[in-house]
């Protein structure tokens, strides 16, 4: 059994046995993380939950249970300052809540002994980011900064123009000297990170993304593509002295959420390219009510045409909720109709007022 794999030496040396011995913090999480893939795809196929599925479950938290009692026995601790064992269980949410605050703060101070630098293997290496820009964003982009070795910069402020496997490379002393691939997916799995969160580009949907960009560290800049069957769809955002600018595209017979973070710059405006202002914005109800700054911003960018289409409906289905607790009796739709109505009413002039159009005729 591999386990890890190929974390760094001066962390995990690997000897001729460990590939005969068995992996059981490892093994007891993939079993729980496959298991649960299983299920999440049999609910998108809208399987019934049948006796097969409901063992399947049975299992999954079985192995859930087996995994967080494995952390507290010597061995398998999660007071270590191997990242792997405590970035793993926090990605795939394997802990109690005590065991989870206990791991996020041993990660920390795992990275800072180990000066920024990543220490983990194949399994986890893709995951890392992921796990610290849920702890605190600042240290996500303090990792991936880093320039010294085992680092993703290290490679390329050694001439690399691609992701090796080993962290050193092929160079003579190195863990894998002439044999490692110089073209790797196990580290160059960052990617991942650099566009769905750094850039913030995600698929929603058939013909729908989910735009969210995370600006931070020490970058000023930072762009993403995607091509999609529609089209091109890019994302991306810079920092100036006005705070930060944000660049977006969007392909015609598209939609996207925008999800912008107006608490952690003070950014102006959303820069839109014309294809972006031809595109439709459709801003969910929570988005609507919970980062109105980000709406105000988009409008003020020049977005010509936002969907309120959701909260529209919520304020019909609140209006009909609404309608039937004052006429529990009523069966004629004209006597809890009409309060619907003026919940639309009332949530169509909160959004003319937002996109500062009140009182115009």
């Amino acid at each position: 059994a591999y386990g890890e794999w190929a974390e760094p030496a001066d962390v995990k040396s690997i000897k001729w046995y460990d590939f005969m011995t068995t992996k059981p913090e490892e093994s007891t999480a993939y079993t729980y993380w496959t298991l649960k893939r299983v299920l999440e795809i049999a609910d998108i196929l809208h399987r019934p939950k049948d006796r097969r599925l409901k063992r399947l479950e049975r299992y999954m938290e079985g192995a859930k249970r087996a995994y967080r009692e494995l952390v507290e026995k010597r061995g398998y601790s999660l007071d270590t300052d191997r990242q792997a064992k405590l970035v793993r269980p926090l990605y795939m949410g394997l802990l109690t809540k005590a065991q989870e605050e206990y791991a996020k703060k041993r990660l920390l101070k795992a990275l800072e002994n180990y000066r920024w630098r990543l220490s983990t293997g194949f399994l986890s290496t893709p995951l890392i980011l992921f796990v610290l820009e849920k702890i605190d964003i600042e240290s996500a982009y303090r990792l991936l900064e880093n320039e010294e070795c085992p680092g993703w910069l290290y490679m390329p402020k050694h001439g690399a123009t691609t992701v090796w496997e080993a962290w050193e490379g092929n160079a003579e002393g190195g863990a894998q000297a002439g044999i490692g691939s110089l073209n790797h997916y196990s580290k160059g799995a960052v990617c991942e990170w650099l566009v769905s969160r750094m850039c913030g580009i995600n698929v929603a949907g058939e013909n729908k993304f989910l735009l969210c960009p995370k600006p931070g560290g020490t970058l000023t800049f930072a762009r993403a593509e995607y091509k999609s069957i529609y089209g091109t769809v890019a994302c991306g955002w810079e920092k100036g002295e006005a705070g930060i600018r944000y660049q977006i595209t969007l392909p015609s017979n598209t939609a996207a959420d925008v999800m912008l973070r107006p608490n952690l710059y003070d950014f102006k405006a959303t820069d839109l390219s014309r294809a972006a202002m031809d595109a439709m914005f459709e801003i969910g109800y929570r988005e609507a009510r919970d980062h109105l700054p980000d709406i105000e911003a988009a409008i003020a960018a020049g977005i010509r045409k936002i969907n309120f289409a959701t909260q529209l409906r919520q304020a019909y289905t609140a209006g009909i909720k609404k309608g039937f607790e004052l006429f529990p009796d009523a069966f004629d739709p004209k006597k809890y109709m009409p309060v619907a109505v003026d919940e639309i009413k009332k949530e169509v002039k909160r959004i003319i007022a937002l996109c500062g159009a009140a009182n115009r005729g």
